[in-house]
C-alpha cells in the first residue's frame, strides 16, 4: 500500500475532540506563543525570558498536537482545532495590547482583556483557515499531510500579511526563528513565509510519524526524506552564511536618538514643545560632536504638525547645528505633515490631510526629500472601508492620515562615500514587501523610526525589533532603528543585533554601519514559495467541492468565469501594487471577489456543486449585496438582483 493511500483518514463518523486532545492543542499553542520573544509583563528590566533565543525552536514541534486530531476531524472540527491553537498562541504574543488599552488608553481592565480576546479571535480566525482547508484537501485528494499543511499555512499567513485591512502579520511561526541565527539565514532564500512552510512541513511529518506509531497509516518515508534534506540543507546554508563578514569599505556613521518622551507628554506635545526640543537638541549636539553622517529622530518626534509647503524646519524649532570643524550631518526626522484642503460648501472650515512622514534634511535643515508612511494602522491612522462614514460620525478626528507610496531611496554624503538610504515609519518594517521594494530601488541602508511607548515594559518592543532581523536577512541590507522609548538598535545583514538600548531611558546609539554588499534570492524572486502556495491550496480547495457533470453551456461558462476571475485579479493586484497598496481598495476588491466566488458557486448549481451549497451561496450573496448597499456601494444592487434570479431559476430546476 502506498503512502498516500495509507493515510487512514478515518471513518465518516467523526468523534468529538476529547479532553486529552484539547489539552495538547492548548499546550501546543502555549509553546508557539512562548517561542516568540517574551517578557514578563511589568518587568522593569524588560529582560527576555530566554535571552539565548533557543525557545524559537519550539515552533518545529508546537503545532503537532493541533495536527494529530485532524485524522478523524470533520471540517468544522478542523477549523475549531486551528482556532483554539492560534487563539492561545496569539493571546500570548499579543498580551501587550492590554497594556496599551488599560495603562495608556485608560480603559477598564475587563474591556482591555476582552479586546485581547477579540484580537486573538479575529487574527487566529484567519490562520485557522489553514486547518479548515487542509482537512478538506487532504481528505478529498488523499495527499500527504506534509504536502497539504505547509501549502495551506504558508499561503494563509501570506494572505494575512497582504489582504484584509492591509494585513497584520504579527506573530506568525516564522517570526519565532528570528532568535535562532542559523535558522534565520534561510529568510534570504524565501522570506519569512518560506520559513513558515518549512516549520509546517516538519510539524506535519512528526504528526504522520506519530499516526504510524499508533497503527494509523504508513510511515511517511518521503516526507521524512524531504524534511531532513530541507532542514539539513538550510542548516548548512545558515552555518556558511554566518561565517561571512558584514564588513564593508563603505560605511555610514549613523546616530540614532532615543528621546524617551513619555506618552502622556507626547499626547500634549504642543504644551511641552520646549521640553521635547531641548532633549533632542542635547542628543543632536552629542551626535554632531561624534562625527555622525546621518542623525535619525524617532517617529513623529517633532512636536506639532508641519505644513507640506514648508521647506526649512528651523521655523518649527529644529535646533540648528553649531559651527564646528566637524562636517554637518544630514538629519532624518519623524514629523506629521499637514496638507490643507480647499473648503467645501458643506463644511464649516477647510479640512486637512495628514501624513506620518520621515523628512530628510540637509546641513542647513532644508527639506531635501521625504518618506511618507505607506502602510497605515487601521482604525487609528485610517478607518477601513466600509466603516469610514460611520466611525467619523462618532469620532470626527480619527483616521485622517493618508497613505504615501514607497519612495526611492535618498543619497546621504558620508565621509566614506555616498550611501542610498531608505526609510520605513512605525510598523511598516514588519511587512517584507516594503523593505524589499526599497532595496530593489537601490537602498543600501534601511532606517526605521517608531514609537513603542504605548506598550510599556512588555514583549512588544522586543517582538517588533526582532522582525527587523528578518528584514535585514531577507534583503541583505542593514537596518538601523530609532525609537522614542526603546529599543533603539541596529541590525547587520546577517541579522545580528547591535547596541540595543534599555527601555525608557535617554540614549543615543552611534555606529559605522556597513552598507549592503550583495543581493539575495528573496530580493530577486520575492514570495516565490508563499504566493504559489496560496494559489495551489485555494485551487485544490475549490476543486474539492466540484462534481463532474453537465449543465447549460452558457450558465456553466459564466460560473467558471466568476470562480476564476478572483484568483487572477487578486494576483495581479498584489504583483502590480507590491509595497504601496491602498488598504481600502484591497478590502473592496476582497469583497467583490468573494461575491464573484459565491455567484460562481450559485451559477454552477446542482451539477458542479451540491444543491444545498448553491442555496447557501445565494443566501450569502444576498447578504453581501445588502451589506454593500448599506455602505453606499449601490452597484451591489446588481448582485442582489442576480442572486434573486438564480434563486428562482434554481427552484424551477429543482422541481424539474
Amino acid at each position: 500500500m502506498n503512502e498516500v493511500a495509507a493515510t487512514n483518514l478515518g471513518p465518516d463518523a467523526t468523534p468529538s475532540i476529547n479532553v486529552k486532545m484539547l489539552m495538547g492543542i492548548v499546550l501546543g499553542g502555549l509553546a508557539a506563543g512562548f517561542a516568540q520573544p517574551f517578557v514578563w509583563p511589568g518587568d522593569t528590566e524588560a529582560a527576555l525570558v530566554d535571552p539565548s533565543g533557543l525557545t524559537g525552536l519550539l515552533v518545529f514541534v508546537a503545532v503537532v498536537p493541533a495536527l494529530l486530531p485532524l485524522r478523524k476531524a470533520n471540517q468544522r472540527q478542523a477549523y475549531g482545532i486551528g482556532l483554539i491553537f492560534c487563539w492561545v498562541q496569539l493571546v500570548i504574543v499579543f498580551h501587550w495590547i492590554v497594556v496599551a488599552m488599560h495603562v495608556f488608553g485608560k480603559l477598564p481592565l475587563t474591556v482591555s482583556l476582552a479586546g485581547l480576546a477579540l484580537l486573538g479571535v479575529a487574527t487566529g480566525g484567519q490562520v485557522a483557515l489553514a486547518w479548515w482547508m487542509t482537512q478538506r484537501v487532504w481528505r478529498k485528494f488523499q495527499l500527504p499531510l506534509w504536502i497539504v499543511f505547509p501549502l495551506a499555512l504558508s499561503g494563509i499567513e501570506f494572505f494575512r500579511n497582504s489582504v484584509l485591512y492591509g494585513g497584520f502579520p504579527w506573530g506568525n511561526l516564522g517570526n519565532a526563528l528570528a532568535s535562532v541565527p542559523i535558522c534565520l539565514q534561510s529568510a534570504s532564500l524565501f522570506g519569512v513565509y518560506g520559513m513558515v512552510f518549512w516549520v509546517a512541513m516538519v510539524n506535519a511529518v512528526f504528526a504522520e510519524i506519530i499516526w504510524w506509531k499508533k497503527g494509523h497509516g504508513a510511515f511517511p518515508k518521503w516526507g521524512v526524506v524531504l524534511a531532513v534534506a530541507l532542514s539539513s540543507g538550510l542548516m548548512v546554508y545558515g552555518a556558511l552564511q554566518l561565517q561571512e563578514t558584514t564588513k564593508s569599505e563603505t560605511t555610514l556613521k549613523v546616530a540614532l536618538l532615543q528621546g524617551n518622551i513619555e506618552q502622556g507628554i507626547k499626547n500634549k506635545q504642543r504644551q511641552h514643545k520646549p521640553l521635547i526640543l531641548e532633549k533632542y537638541r542635547k542628543l543632536q549636539e552629542a551626535a554632531h560632536a561624534e562625527g555622525a553622517d546621518l542623525i535619525v529622530w524617532p517617529e513623529a518626534s517633532l512636536p506639532g504638525g508641519v505644513g507640506v509647503k514648508y521647506t526649512n524646519l528651523k521655523l518649527f524649532g529644529v535646533p540648528p547645528f553649531k559651527d564646528t570643524p566637524a562636517k554637518k550631518p544630514n538629519t532624518l526626522i519623524g514629523a506629521v505633515l499637514v496638507e490643507r484642503l480647499k473648503k467645501q460648501p458643506d463644511e464649516k472650515r477647510p479640512g486637512s490631510r495628514l501624513y506620518n512622514s520621515a523628512l530628510m534634511l540637509d546641513e542647513n535643515l532644508e527639506v531635501i526629500g521625504r518618506f511618507d508612511k505607506t502602510h497605515l494602522v487601521p482604525f487609528g491612522e485610517y478607518v477601513p472601508w466600509p466603516f469610514y462614514k460611520l466611525v467619523r460620525k462618532i469620532v470626527p478626528n480619527v483616521g485622517r492620515f493618508q497613505p504615501g507610496i514607497v519612495q526611492k531611496p535618498l543619497p546621504v554624503h558620508g565621509k566614506k562615500g555616498v550611501v542610498n538610504v531608505g526609510a520605513t515609519v512605525c510598523y511598516e518594517g514588519v511587512f517584507p514587501e516594503i523593505s524589499r521594494e526599497l532595496v530593489n530601488a537601490g537602498a543600501q541602508v534601511l532606517v526605521n523610526m517608531t514609537n513603542d511607548a504605548w506598550y510599556g515594559y512588555s514583549s512588544a518592543p522586543w517582538q517588533h525589533l526582532y522582525m527587523y532581523k528578518l528584514r535585514s536577512v531577507e534583503t541583505g541590507a542593514p537596518f538601523v532603528r530609532a525609537t522614542n522609548t526603546g529599543i533603539t538598535a541596529w541590525v547587520d545583514a546577517l541579522g545580528n543585533l547591535h547596541q540595543p538600548t534599555r527601555l525608557y531611558e535617554d540614549a543615543m546609539v552611534i555606529a559605522d554601519i556597513p552598507v549592503k554588499q550583495k543581493n539575495t534570492l528573496f530580493n530577486l524572486l520575492g514570495e516565490w514559495v508563499a504566493f504559489p502556495s496560496l494559489g495551489i491550496i485555494l485551487g485544490l480547495f475549490l476543486f474539492s467541492f466540484i462534481r463532474l457533470g453537465t449543465t447549460s453551456g452558457l450558465v456553466s461558462l459564466a460560473g467558471w468565469i466568476c470562480i476564476t476571475v478572483p484568483f487572477w485579479s487578486t494576483a495581479l493586484y498584489i504583483l502590480m501594487h507590491e509595497g504601496h497598496r491602498n488598504e481600502n481598495w484591497v478590502t473592496q476588491i476582497l469583497m467583490a471577489n468573494i461575491s464573484l466566488l459565491l455567484l460562481g458557486v450559485a451559477l454552477l448549481g446542482e451539477t458542479a456543486f451540491k444543491i444545498k451549497r448553491r442555496r447557501r451561496a445565494v443566501i450569502f450573496l444576498v447578504a453581501f449585496s445588502l451589506m454593500g448597499c448599506s455602505v453606499g456601494q449601490w452597484w451591489y444592487v446588481l448582485l442582489l438582483l442576480v442572486g434573486a434570479l438564480i434563486w428562482l431559476w434554481g427552484r424551477k430546476t429543482d422541481v424539474e
